[in-house]
Parts: structure tokens; sequence; C-alpha cells
């Protein structure tokens, strides 16, 4: 199967997940999702033939 994008198409939302010292989650929660940095996102892009993204914004919480 080929996905075939228009151009400028966006991934409308992503996220950018930290290390766990840097940026804890919250104690409690049902999941937790691993490592996705940066370049991972932009791996994440290329494959999809995509050249930006939104990245979804969340609080973070301070110990």
């Amino acid at each position: 199967m080929t996905l075939s994008l228009p151009e400028g198409a966006c991934d409308c939302h992503v996220h950018v997940i930290g290390p766990q010292d840097a940026y804890p989650m919250l104690p409690g929660r049902r999941y937790t999702p691993g490592p996705a940095g940066v370049q991972a996102l932009h791996g994440h892009l290329r494959r999809l033939g995509l050249s930006r993204g939104h990245r979804a914004a969340q609080r973070v919480r301070r110990r």
C-alpha cells in the first residue's frame, strides 16, 4: 500500500516524550509511553513523507 499525501500535509497530533527524570508523569496513570524524542519524531514524519507536524503540548508537572 502506498500513501500519497498532498503537498504541505501535516501530522496534526504528535507527542515528544522526554526522559522521565526531566519530565515526570503523573503517578497512578494507566499508560506510560516509551521515549519518543525529537529524532524519533523526525523519522516518523520522514516515513510518512511529511515535512511538518503539530506537537501537542502538555503541562509539565514539577517535583
